[in-house]
């Protein structure tokens, strides 16, 4: 292990500390009371996520079991070794070394940590640091990645949204993780920028990541929200919901009311969406025509994508190529 990180291990009190901060609560039939922990992760030492101008803060998982409470950040999840427990609504979701949840605010949930010996560490993500600059980064890369960190920044209290990623294997994220987690405890000159850039890469690492174990993951029947819609961007060409049902082991009317109450779309939007999303990609990155393109996403009908591309973007193809080709 790190020196630097044994350190900072070493450091951290492995104590509750909770209830310190004297959090509102409301009552749910479900969980009894419910904590908000709105803003007030503290990271066992001195620094504490309660200004509007900190948008990442990272917390060593207290020793014990947390009451069922939710925050108005994502909160990240790692077990940099041992195991722990994480309860969300009637799941108990069990997580070892390597291990990451990713769970959106106002999700609520509680943590079980009864061996000292399990490191865990939580990192916060405010609505502030997902700017929409940020976002526009991952919108590049994938569309609906873009979206998924759009739906864990859902208002409504138990959504319940939250994806698992098994990044036992992987160590590009864990030496990203350990890297955000040394400059936030050890900090000097340019830390807060290497964290952000840490950040933005460690999400586009889970992307990648959950693209590559997607197939085995739908296989096992263990997919969520995320893979839903990377299926969609990989397959939108010709998929329809009854295929798309038949894949993910569900009744179709299920999933097309999940995919509408996790993103606010329509399955047909959400595949319409990739397809424009990706005939943008087209014009800017190719020099095929506005026909082949509309052929390439999709659609037989060429005027019928001129005209829905010309609703969603406000301009025309033609003119987007332009706009974007030359700036």
């Amino acid at each position: 292990m790190d020196k630097n990180l044994k350190t900072i291990i070493d450091q951290i009190p492995v104590v509750t500390t909770l209830d310190k901060f004297e959090p509102k609560y409301f009552n749910q039939s479900q969980y009894g009371k419910v904590f908000k922990y709105y803003r007030t992760l503290s990271d066992g030492i001195d620094h504490q996520l309660n200004a509007v101008e900190q948008t990442i803060a990272i917390s060593r998982q207290q020793l014990g079991q947390t009451p069922w409470h939710l925050h108005n950040y994502i909160e990240l999840t790692f077990v940099l070794s041992g195991q722990a427990e994480i309860m969300v609504k009637n799941k108990t979701i069990k997580l070892s070394t390597g291990q990451i949840l990713l769970m959106g605010q106002n999700t609520i949930h509680c943590l079980n940590l009864n061996n000292p010996k399990t490191v865990i560490f939580n990192l916060a993500i405010t609505s502030n640091f997902l700017t929409e600059e940020r976002l526009m980064v991952l919108r590049k890369l994938s569309t609906v990645a873009k979206m998924l960190f759009t739906i864990l920044q859902n208002d409504n209290i138990d959504q319940a949204e939250y994806s698992f990623f098994n990044a036992t294997n992987n160590l590009a994220i864990q030496n990203t993780l350990v890297e955000i987690i040394i400059e936030y405890y050890k900090p000097d000159f340019g830390s807060q920028e290497i964290i952000n850039l840490d950040v933005l890469k460690l999400l586009v690492e889970l992307i990648r990541l959950r693209q590559s174990q997607q197939p085995r993951v739908i296989a096992n029947e263990t997919s969520d929200v995320f893979d839903m819609l990377i299926y969609i961007e990989n397959n939108y060409k010709n998929l329809s919901l009854t295929q798309m049902s038949e894949v993910f082991h569900f009744h179709p009317n299920y999933l097309s009311a999940k995919l509408k109450s996790a993103t606010g779309m329509s399955f047909s939007q959400l595949i319409s969406l990739q397809k424009l999303n990706a005939a943008a990609a087209y014009l800017i990155h190719s020099n095929d025509t506005v026909s082949q393109i509309s052929e390439h996403i999709g659609y037989s009908d060429t005027s019928y994508f001129y005209q829905e591309f010309k609703k969603f973007f406000k301009i025309t193809p033609i003119q987007y190529r332009k706009k974007n080709q030359t700036s």
